[in-house]
């Protein structure tokens, strides 16, 4: 879209250090996946495995360089930007709470008089009301009012969220040429990637994370000291790398 179909926003270096630390073969990320791209992820989440075991061991002698690679992860999938005045405050679902309240804030301070969530009812709870639907009830108990808010209810995957939402943006007339992007530090990156194909060269993103959670195992200091953690991380780049050759980010 708008001229951007042989442009890819991921950078996989940062995973390739990791591997490369961890002296596991990388080249799920260094070479083009071919045959079945669902395959290929099947092979990257058996890696998975050996990703946690090999990290876990290295939080036991801790070098320099395990250290820096570390960091630079963090750094690279929840690099942020300063917020400034937008159209619109897109607001990634999840389950929790803490996205919708990171936007909220944001929409109290002023910089946006729009928030538009995005998400779905996960596959593996039906029945239960979609993230949108929770996201917006909780902003109109913060004092947001309805006419500040839009969603879209379809979304179960980050390419889902953006397709649809701008869809649904599209239909209502909202203007995202300046456009706050909000979720947790650790899906920045793709959402922000997915994004960027599918809006115009002039638009900007401002991106905001969220508190990713309250105890801990997830954030940008302690995710790679628990299996949970390592493999959500590293999931991430996988999920990046289908992207790609989907041709969706």
């Amino acid at each position: 879209a708008f001229g951007k179909e042989s442009t890819h926003y991921a950078s996989f270096s940062s995973v390739v250090a990791w591997l490369n630390e961890l002296g596991l073969n990388s080249e799920v990320f260094t070479q083009p996946l071919v045959g079945d791209w669902a395959e290929a992820l099947a092979l990257g989440e058996q890696l998975s495995s050996q990703v946690v075991e090999k990290t876990l061991e290295a939080n036991q002698q801790t070098t320099e360089n395990f250290t820096n690679v570390i960091s630079d992860i963090a750094a690279y999938l929840g690099e942020i930007d300063q917020a400034q005045n937008a159209n619109t405050i897109f607001v990634f679902g999840s389950p929790s709470l803490l996205r919708i309240e990171r936007a909220v804030k944001l929409w109290q301070q002023g910089l946006a008089p729009k928030i538009f969530v995005s998400g779905g009812n996960p596959i593996y709870k039906p029945g239960e009301k979609s993230e949108a639907a929770k996201y917006q009830e909780y902003a109109l108990n913060q004092g947001v009012p309805a006419e500040a808010m839009d969603f879209h209810d379809g979304a179960i995957s980050v390419a889902d969220n953006v397709r649809g939402g701008l869809n649904r943006m599209d239909e209502l007339g909202l203007s995202y040429s300046r456009m706050i992007l909000v979720t947790s530090w650790f899906a920045q990156r793709r959402s922000w990637a997915t994004t960027m194909k599918y809006v115009p060269k002039e638009t900007r993103l401002y991106r905001v994370n969220s508190s990713s959670n309250l105890t801990g195992g997830l954030t940008e200091q302690d995710w790679w000291k628990n299996e949970r953690g390592i493999r959500m991380i590293f999931n991430e780049y996988l999920k990046m790398k289908v992207s790609e050759t989907l041709n969706s980010s």
